[in-house]
């Protein structure tokens, strides 16, 4: 399945939410959320690195650096937090 087929339904959060989990599960990647956001790594990736060090960076950077995690090498984000900023059009 392609992130191009997340579709808003009327349960508005909890259809978006139910179908990254369907898609990603619980914890997304960098390049899942880099697909899904249709942005670059890289951007996304200074982006929330920048809101780790720096006031005044832009909310959806900064609600994704409270969630990030590291599994290894790889970056990790809450799927919960990623629909909740993608239905309120926080990116």
């Amino acid at each position: 399945m392609e992130a191009a087929k997340i579709q808003q339904t009327d349960s508005g959060i909890q259809g978006i939410y139910e179908e990254l989990v369907e898609l990603y599960g619980p914890m997304m990647e960098l390049g899942d959320l880099a697909l899904v956001l249709r942005r670059n790594r890289n951007s996304i990736r200074s982006a929330v690195s920048k809101a780790e060090r720096e006031e005044g960076s832009s909310e959806w950077a900064v609600r994704l650096a409270k969630c990030k995690t590291r599994v290894g090498k790889k970056i990790m984000f809450r799927t919960r937090v990623v629909a909740d900023l993608l239905e309120t059009g926080g990116f």
